[in-house]
């Protein structure tokens, strides 16, 4: 029989357990299923809200945003937090450039870090120093640090650097330190640091593409990948408007199991100028993205809306129902009073994400990496 949950408010859900596995039997779950991102870059000639709703109404599983100028004035957090209810901010990225009332580069690292802390973003990324723009000290301060995770992380918050491109119209160079593959791996193991693999930027350097990704990606220290195409210097491009072996990469991330986060990270040119239009892109890739990693009956759905949790649980969303497209199903969203709930206590030790997924003209509630439990809802 479903138990019953206690009411959060609104109308009361029943709930049974359910299990949900993938290929060869093999569980799938939130520590075991990658999370496909946007990034607030691609979009970033749109208001921040409109982003985020474009990216929960065309399938990611959440965002990674660019902390600029309009995000790091008085009340960031609280913004941050409130574009948080529309869908997950999974990371920040340190700003780009200098920001009135940031400081330097390591201060601006350092309260990308505290602002993370403050509102449950898992990791932070950041770009190394420039030698060719002297940034001595935020060189040195890096290399003080001798264990990323523990001195700037705190435990709390992953630190991850991403590795940067070349440039120059005549004369093509690598204005940051740490551009050699060999010289990045040696400085991220020995100072426990993770890395974002940015595929654009790694095909500026002109070196054989898949070898040095594979290099990188086997040191087990990749924790995203910003994915976009290049071409005879065009950068972020849309996927498959490029000459990157991106296929291959995705094979090899579907066969290696990997389990982190891939960010769409494209320049908004690369998009129609119509909103509708730029969904139906953003869709189209979000769908190519997950047949291609073997999650055509995953994705993310929305919000859940009032269901029965504890409505003190620091994992459990408590807003209003919201509407998502489901995937392979066209364009037409569904309406469910629960689409995705972060939870870490359900029928007792469970923790995981639930999924909703279209299988014979109904919507199954399914949650992934329950250890043998099975979730599904009912109202």
């Amino acid at each position: 029989m479903p138990r019953k949950p206690r009411p959060v408010g609104g109308e009361l859900h029943y709930f049974q357990i359910l299990q949900i596995h993938g290929e060869d039997d093999h569980t799938v779950g939130w520590g075991e299923t990658m999370k496909i991102l946007l990034s607030s870059g691609s979009l970033y000639t749109r208001p921040v809200e409109k982003a985020f709703r474009i990216a929960l109404d065309t399938g990611y599983d959440g965002m990674e945003v660019i902390i600029s100028e309009d995000l790091a004035g008085h009340g960031a957090d609280s913004l941050l937090r409130d574009l948080n209810e529309i869908i997950p901010i999974f990371v920040l990225h340190a700003p780009f450039n200098l920001i009135p009332g940031w400081g330097d580069r390591i201060t601006a690292l350092i309260k990308t870090v505290d602002l993370a802390k403050k509102i449950s973003v898992p990791m932070v990324n950041f770009h190394p120093p420039e030698w060719l723009n002297l940034e001595v000290g935020f060189w040195r301060w890096m290399y003080a640090i001798g264990d990323f995770q523990t001195e700037l992380g705190g435990g709390a918050v992953t630190i991850a650097m991403e590795n940067m491109p070349y440039g120059g119209r005549l004369l093509r160079l690598n204005p940051y330190i740490l551009r050699r593959t060999e010289h990045m791996v040696h400085f991220i193991e020995k100072r426990n640091l993770y890395l974002t693999f940015d595929c654009t930027h790694m095909g500026t350097a002109n070196v054989d593409f898949e070898d040095n990704f594979l290099r990188l990606f086997r040191t087990k220290r990749v924790k995203n990948l910003h994915f976009s195409d290049y071409r005879n210097k065009g950068e972020h491009l849309l996927p498959g408007r490029g000459t990157l072996p991106l296929a291959n990469v995705l094979e090899y991330l579907k066969e290696s199991r990997y389990d982190e986060m891939i960010t769409l990270e494209i320049i908004p040119q690369e998009l129609p100028e119509d909103d509708e239009a730029i969904k139906k892109a953003l869709r189209e890739m979000a769908l190519h993205l997950r047949a291609e990693l073997g999650q055509e009956n995953l994705g993310y759905l929305g919000r859940v809306g009032t269901f029965g949790f504890d409505k003190d649980s620091p994992s459990c969303y408590n807003s209003s129902a919201q509407v998502g497209v489901p995937h392979g199903q066209g364009e037409d969203p569904i309406r469910l009073p629960i689409v995705r709930l972060p939870f870490s206590q359900v029928a007792g030790e469970v923790s995981g994400l639930c999924y909703v997924e279209q299988l014979g003209g109904r919507a199954d509630r399914r949650n992934a990496g329950s250890q043998g439990a099975r979730l599904g809802l009912r109202g």
